[in-house]
C-alpha cells in the first residue's frame, strides 16, 4: 500500500482505517487513538498480539486462558446448584404450608402426604 499515506490523525472513513491498519500491523506497539472506538480494531490488534507471542508466552497465555475458563465454568456450576436448592427448598417450604393447612382443616396425613409429597413423619412433627 505505497499510496497510502495518512497518519493515525488523519483516518476518517473506515476504508482509512482499514487500510492504515493493514499497513502498519507489523509496526504497531500499542493501537492508534483513532481506531480504539472500533470494536473490531480492538480485536485485531489483540488476535495480533497474541498472534507474535513467543511459544513460551503462548504457553503461559493458553494457562490463564484455562484458569479463567475453568473459573467461570466453576462459578456456573455453583450458581446452578444454588438456584436448583433455593427452588428445591422454596418448594419444600411451601408443601409444609399447605400441609399446616391442610392439617388446620382437619384432613387426613395420609391425603396429606400424598398432594405435599411430604413423609407422614414429617407432616406429624408439624
Amino acid at each position: 500500500m505505497p499510496g497510502f499515506h495518512k497518519t493515525a490523525d488523519e483516518l476518517k472513513t473506515d476504508e482509512d482505517k482499514w487500510l492504515f491498519y493493514l499497513k502498519h500491523m507489523g509496526d504497531l506497539k500499542d493501537i492508534p487513538v483513532s481506531l480504539r472506538e472500533d470494536k473490531i480494531f480492538k480485536k485485531l490488534f489483540k488476535i495480533a498480539e497474541v498472534s507474535n507471542l513467543t511459544p513460551a508466552e503462548m504457553n503461559v497465555y493458553q494457562q490463564s486462558l484455562k484458569i479463567k475458563r475453568d473459573n467461570y465454568n466453576h462459578d456456573q456450576y455453583i450458581l446452578q446448584q444454588g438456584l436448583e436448592q433455593g427452588v428445591s427448598e422454596g418448594e419444600h417450604k411451601k408443601a409444609i404450608e399447605m400441609a399446616l393447612e391442610m392439617l388446620a382443616d382437619n384432613q387426613p396425613i395420609e391425603k396429606i402426604a400424598k398432594y405435599t409429597k411430604l413423609s407422614i413423619e414429617e407432616i406429624q412433627s408439624l
